[in-house]
């Protein structure tokens, strides 16, 4: 026996189906207004001047809920300038991005490089394209950008093309690919690729990456991160190659999180 239902009852469920609906894809597309930031921060934000916007963007973060929340009002400024500058800090601050939002803004965060010429003009949205990079470029660091970019617009699929360079010589490209992983659906071996750094011996050129990458790894792994913090700045803590300011950045992803290292 067939039943249909009231007119009033599919009326209803229509209504909640379009509610889910645009929750879910809301959700990923919207900053988050609920998060309290300080008078300063809120009054650059709604500053007319794009200059201060710019600058705001412009400055250190550490991760926390409220630089989430600024840099994803930023990313959407109305002057391209103060989006482009969000966006890079966006990307260098955070492993869960609205990939959804950036896919459509791959200008912002990636320029053709310089000392190649092109027949024409290449798609920069292209994941055919930045795959095409990874071999065109080879070992040198410039090839971070495209495996930056194929972690945003790439699929599961593009991880295969990533793996290799997580061994890349150079740490910022290795730093890169670990992440590029993390945002393909991989967080597990993407934590596992930042641990394998943060446990190599430090040194001036590497301690930098190994210090974000801790960072990033709270993000991914937070049981890993507390038990790689305390080991890590125990063994890096009177090397030449912590100076103050690294140490500091130390510090505060330490107290970001409720931790003492000191």
């Amino acid at each position: 026996m067939i039943t249909r239902r009231s007119p009033t009852v599919a009326i209803l469920l229509a209504g909640i189906f379009m509610m889910f609906l645009f929750s879910v894809v809301s959700c990923s597309t919207s900053p988050d207004s609920s998060v309290a930031l300080d008078v300063s921060t809120t009054k650059r934000l709604e500053c007319a001047d794009w200059r201060v916007r710019y600058c705001l963007a412009n400055g250190s973060r550490i991760g926390t809920d409220a630089d989430r929340a600024v840099l994803e009002r930023l990313i959407r400024d109305s002057n391209e300038k103060v989006a482009a500058q969000a966006t890079v800090a966006y990307l260098h601050t955070f492993v869960r991005v609205d990939s959804r939002f950036l896919r459509d803004h791959v200008d912002y965060f990636y320029r053709l490089p310089d000392g190649i010429n092109f027949i024409t003009t290449p798609d920069i949205s292209s994941v055919d394209f930045h795959r095409s990079m990874l071999e065109s470029v080879g070992e040198s660091p410039a090839v971070a950008s495209n495996i930056q970019v194929i972690g945003i617009i790439g699929d599961k699929h593009d991880a295969a093309v990533i793996r290799p360079f997580l061994s890349n010589s150079n740490s910022y490209v290795s730093y890169t690919a670990a992440i590029a992983l993390a945002r393909l659906g991989f967080a597990d071996e993407a934590a596992a690729a930042l641990l394998q750094q943060i446990k190599q011996p430090a040194s001036d050129g590497l301690l930098f990456y190994q210090i974000e990458s801790l960072r990033m790894l709270a993000e991914l792994d937070m049981n890993s991160f507390q038990q790689a913090l305390p080991e890590f700045a125990a063994r890096v803590s009177h090397q030449e190659c912590t100076t103050p300011a690294r140490w500091w950045r130390l510090t505060q992803i330490a107290w970001c999180h409720g931790l003492e290292i000191n």
